[in-house]
């Protein structure tokens, strides 16, 4: 499967974390004009079924599936 630059960023993140932010998100990405790319990102990465969005406290959280543990264990070989 193949990902952006951004995107494996961005489950690297979640990854570590398990459960991020969108504003947390874009502190890693260090840039405010990236929300956008964020955004697609995101989307992304959940059509490809590598996270998956919940909103447990009234913001959007990410945490990283099962195949997105996969994928990051893959990409470290």
């Amino acid at each position: 499967m193949n990902i952006t630059k951004i995107e494996e960023k961005i489950l690297r993140k979640i990854g570590e974390t398990k459960v991020t932010t969108k504003f947390e998100l874009k502190k890693v990405l260090s840039n405010p004009e990236n929300a956008s790319i964020i955004d697609s990102s995101t989307k992304s990465l959940i059509e490809k079924d590598l996270i998956t969005a919940i909103n447990p406290i009234g913001s959007t959280c990410f945490i990283i599936t099962r195949k997105g543990n996969r994928l990051l264990r893959d990409l470290n070989l």
